[in-house]
């Protein structure tokens, strides 16, 4: 496989970031479930925890891995946090600590946005790293990778400020993905130019996909 697909339901995950048993994460079974739409807590712990392990490794070709990886782990939390930044990972608990206002605290203190942010990102970079692992492509094409990203109530979580911004970090880390998305969002729906945008009417016993571009793309709102 050569190319990603990933859902994103508008339920944020409640399981514990807690890792009890730190395992490397298998390449071929990261795309198990990958389109039931949950992305769970702990799950995104142990990516994080397994990109600092590499960026530690004493193999030369995982360090590399591992560096790259946390600089785009980096980039993901810095546009899913207002004001904050990744931090590291407390070794004892293996547990990630970023910085938000100046102060340290875990993901699990994050709001709900933030959180919805950083679980599906950095699910979606994991599933990437299983795609360059397997068909061993070149650590800088790695965020690249060409695929379908499926999102489900985009507003949900976001205050209208990142509904506003929301589609472009996603774009801005993940060039290569065609984004299908279901919104009421007329700031999402604004905030995406040369977007075909489809509204779905009611008839009866049926609804209708049409196709109503021009009426709604690249149309300023504010808030």
């Amino acid at each position: 496989m050569n190319w990603v697909v990933d859902y994103w339901t508008s339920k944020l995950s409640t399981d514990s970031f807690e890792v009890k048993n730190w395992v490397a994460p298998i390449p071929e079974n990261i795309y198990l479930n990958s389109l039931n739409g949950i992305q769970k807590n702990v799950e995104v712990a142990q990516f994080i925890s397994f990109f600092d392990y590499l960026k530690s490794s004493d193999n030369h070709a995982e360090r590399e891995l591992g560096v790259r990886l946390f600089e785009i782990l980096k980039k993901i939390i810095k546009l899913s946090l207002i004001d904050g930044e990744f931090k590291y990972v407390a070794r004892t608990t293996l547990e990630p600590i970023v910085s938000q206002t100046g102060q340290e605290i875990s993901l699990e203190k994050l709001s709900s946005g933030n959180l919805y942010l950083i679980q599906r990102m950095v699910s979606l970079l994991g599933k990437m790293y299983s795609i360059h692992v397997l068909n061993k492509y070149p650590i800088e094409e790695l965020c690249k990778t060409q695929g379908i990203l499926l999102i489900d109530e985009a507003e949900n979580h976001l205050h209208p400020k990142w509904q506003k911004t929301f589609i472009q970090s996603i774009q801005e880390i993940f060039p290569n993905l065609q984004l299908i998305v279901t919104t009421h969002s007329p700031f999402i729906v604004s905030s995406v130019e040369n977007a075909k945008i489809f509204v779905c009417h009611s008839k009866g016993d049926h609804a209708e996909m049409i196709d109503e571009t021009d009426v709604y793309s690249n149309k300023h709102v504010s808030y």
